[in-house]
């Protein structure tokens, strides 16, 4: 004798959900993004405050805002610029 498959119907019985598919969304790694370069100048506030020194130093003179900053800039950059590097010079002696 072949059974015959038992039909439910979902809806008498609460215990038991209609089978849907179910989405499962896989978390995303953010793209690795390139590491950012290395800051070699100086920062903004530091040249804010060098173009206020700039601007005190005139006298408050007003209209040179721009000159102050590209001055202040110019000469932050100049003195944090790396020194070159010293080479050692190595003496080595004869095999004798």
């Amino acid at each position: 004798m072949a059974r015959t498959p038992k039909i439910v119907d979902a809806a008498s019985t609460p215990d038991i959900t209609p089978s849907r598919p179910r989405l499962v969304r896989k978390p995303t790694r953010p793209a690795a993004a390139a590491a950012p370069a290395p800051l070699t100048g100086p920062t903004d506030a530091q040249i804010a405050a060098r173009a206020h020194e700039l601007f005190l130093e005139r006298g408050c003179a007003h209209g040179f805002d721009r000159e102050d900053w590209l001055a202040a800039e110019t000469e932050l950059r100049a003195s944090a610029a790396p020194a070159a590097p010293v080479k050692k010079s190595v003496r080595r002696r004869a095999a004798g």
